[in-house]
């Protein structure tokens, strides 16, 4: 199964873009016991990170991984705010998404199903 790097460093961009100055944990180590929530799951597999047969519980490591060291973090919370604020399960704001135009399930690269 494949991790796209190319995505995940697009979204940290994205949110870094977005959010100003220094966060609390910029460059933390990562704690052993990070989890990905079922709405990161699901931007994540919107944008193309990975595809929809990937199975998150199986393969956390890979992902945590493939994550740059020490933004696992920052990544992970700020997809949750993300999830709930644009990229909604059942109505998710493409038009005005900031990444839509990398965004697999917004411009109807593969097979998604929501």
């Amino acid at each position: 199964m494949m991790v796209r790097l190319d995505k995940i460093l697009h979204m940290i961009t994205c949110f870094k873009s977005a959010a100003p100055g220094l966060e609390d944990d910029q460059y933390s180590t990562p704690p052993k016991d990070i989890r990905i929530s079922i709405d990161s799951e699901r931007v994540m597999k919107r944008m193309g990170v990975f595809n929809n047969n990937f199975d998150v519980d199986i393969n956390r490591d890979i992902i945590v991984e493939s994550i740059p060291y020490g933004r696992e973090q920052f990544l992970l919370s700020h997809l949750v705010n993300f999830s709930r604020d644009v990229c909604t399960h059942s109505d998710p704001e493409c038009a005005s998404c900031e990444m839509n135009a990398h965004c697999d399930f917004h411009n109807n690269k593969n097979d998604w199903m929501n």
